[in-house]
């Protein structure tokens, strides 16, 4: 039996039994019936350590508005432990988004709304792809948020892009749930 440790934020649990970062990620509550659930290899080379990095893009349907996110996770199979974190972006205040706001990238893994993912797409990568869509974490931190030009779907599109995903036009997409479902059927 192994052990794995779950972080959910900066805070952790411990999952006994588990066979690694997907079971656990599978665990986790979500909406009560996915709209789309994909799964897909885009690994090039073996990591010599054998551990297995995934990127999830994921959104949240169902209300007016919706929110599309990605999940970071780590299977590390020498320590035993599956990590994972969530990021979405936002504007700073939440309000005047018809305009050009400052944005932020807020831990999506503190947030209770996990629960109600109801599309994903999770795409196993090699650690260098990993490395390299970690890198919009920071660069989105200081971006300005637009509800029309530069909001969460743009976040998505740049990490798929960094994970050499198809990525659909924005154009004609009314929803964060509409376009990562659109990802998903161009993958």
């Amino acid at each position: 039996m192994k052990t794995f440790f779950m972080l959910r934020g900066r805070r952790k649990f411990i999952i006994a039994g588990l066979s690694g970062f997907l079971t656990t990620f599978l665990i986790h509550p979500v909406a009560s019936v996915l709209a789309v659930d994909k799964q897909i290899d885009r690994r090039t080379y073996s990591d010599a350590t054998e551990n297995q990095y995934y990127l999830v893009f994921c959104a949240r349907g169902g209300s007016p508005t919706g929110h599309a996110f990605i999940i970071w996770g780590v299977e590390d199979n020498n320590k035993l432990i599956s990590a994972q974190e969530a990021f979405g972006f936002y504007p700073s205040q939440g309000t005047g988004v018809f305009g050009s706001v400052p944005g932020s990238v807020k831990d999506e893994a503190l947030s209770e709304k996990m629960n109600f993912i109801t599309d994903r797409l999770i795409v196993q990568v090699d650690k260098t792809i990993f490395e390299r869509a970690q890198k919009a974490i920071s660069k989105w931190s200081t971006a300005d948020y637009n509800l029309f030009s530069n909001n969460c779907i743009n976040f998505v599109i740049d990490v798929a892009r960094d994970a050499g995903l198809q990525v659909p036009s924005k154009s004609g997409t009314v929803t964060p749930s509409g376009y990562v479902q659109n990802l998903i059927y161009s993958n």
